[in-house]
């Protein structure tokens, strides 16, 4: 699909999971189950994902859900792996068209990410992830290999923009641009404040990091 500008939309996969060992029953049972969790960790929250009610979401019994999940943890962990895995995908398999202009691949994937950011599952999954990552370590470990994802979509782009950068330099900016991107969750995130200034403030933040980015000196 093709935004407003040309660029294309970042598209998240839907759950998948790696397949796991001894589970005779095949794989289908534990992306239905990812995927009813991922739609109540949407809808209500981290504090809804009780075993009891994902068994009863998926339409089996506690211990039917056990035999795939032993426990909540482990439950909550396949969770956050097949959404950072979802998004890491959404970054590697992003195209951009150039057009020539100079600044212009790096202004859409800008309005591309704050376009992500502004829907639905993202604002929710990401609110709830950060509120979890403050907590357990394992989290904060997912939630870094999707963000390293993002900086390097980031860091690839700037390179096309500026060659004459390092690869340090590269990833110093494209760090910097996704903390930014990312802080914008909380203010034209769906739902969030500021919502109904959401254009006003794409455009400034897209005409910030593009001039930051074209004119950076290290």
């Amino acid at each position: 699909m093709m935004n407003q500008r040309g660029g294309t939309e970042m598209v998240v996969p839907d759950l998948t999971a790696q397949p796991r060992q001894g589970y005779s029953r095949g794989n289908q049972g534990v992306v239905q189950i990812l995927r009813k969790s991922q739609k109540l960790l949407v809808d209500e929250g981290f504090g809804a994902l009780t075993l009891r009610r994902i068994a009863a979401e998926c339409g089996m019994t506690q211990g039917n859900l056990s035999y795939y999940f032993k426990s909540k943890s482990d439950l909550v962990m396949a969770l956050i792996d097949a959404i950072a895995t979802s998004y890491r995908s959404a970054c590697e398999n992003l195209e951009l068209e150039a057009d020539g202009e100079t600044g212009a691949e790096l202004r859409r994937l800008v309005e591309i990410y704050l376009g992500d950011i502004a829907t639905r599952r993202t604002t929710r999954i990401f609110t709830e992830l950060w509120a979890m990552a403050s907590r357990e370590e394992q989290v904060r470990a997912r939630l870094k290999e999707i963000y390293d994802s993002a900086v390097d979509m980031f860091a690839a782009v700037v390179g096309r923009t500026r060659p004459e950068l390092d690869d340090e330099a590269r990833r110093g900016i494209a760090l910097a641009i996704v903390a930014i991107l990312e802080g914008q969750t909380v203010f034209i995130g769906h739902d969030m404040p500021f919502a109904d200034q959401r254009e006003m403030l794409v455009e400034v933040v897209c005409e910030t990091i593009v001039a930051m980015v074209l004119r950076w000196e290290g």
